[in-house]
C-alpha cells in the first residue's frame, strides 16, 4: 500500500485561520462573558432554572473555546463554572448558594484572564 503524503498547509492559510480562530473567539468572549456575569445574577435573585442553563452553556463552551485558543487557565475556570451547576441543572434542582457564589469567583476570574480578549480587533493577546 502506497504512503498517502498530506500536502503541507501554506503558511498564509495557517495565519488566515489563526486569525478567523481568534476573532470567532473574541467575539465569544464580549457575549458570552457577561451573559455568564448577569445569568449568575439572576439566578442568585430569581432562580431562575432556564436561566442556570444558559449559564451552564455560556461556561461550557467558553471553557472549549478557550482550550482551543490556548487559554488553559481561563479554559479550567469555566470549566469548574459549568462543573459546579451543571448537576443541579441537569436534575432540576435548586442551585445551592454556596456553588452559586463559587460559580461567580469562577466569572470574576475569567473577567480578568479573558480582559485582553475584549480589547477588539487588532488586540495583541499572545
Amino acid at each position: 500500500m502506497a504512503e498517502r503524503v498530506i500536502p503541507a498547509v501554506p503558511r498564509a492559510q495557517v495565519h488566515d485561520l489563526r486569525d478567523g480562530l481568534r476573532a470567532a473567539f473574541a467575539e465569544e468572549v464580549a457575549t458570552r462573558l457577561p451573559a455568564l456575569r448577569e445569568g449568575l445574577a439572576a439566578i442568585l435573585s430569581t432562580g431562575d432554572p432556564l436561566v442556570a442553563r444558559e449559564v451552564v452553556r455560556h461556561a461550557h463552551t467558553l471553557a472549549s473555546s478557550a482550550a482551543v485558543l490556548g487559554e488553559d487557565l481561563a479554559s479550567q475556570h469555566a470549566r469548574k463554572c459549568e462543573l459546579l451547576l451543571v448537576e443541579q441543572v441537569d436534575a432540576g434542582r435548586p442551585l445551592p448558594a454556596e456553588d452559586l457564589r463559587a460559580a461567580a469567583e469562577h466569572v470574576a476570574t475569567l473577567e480578568v484572564l479573558l480582559a485582553p480578549w475584549l480589547t477588539g480587533p487588532g488586540h495583541d493577546v499572545a
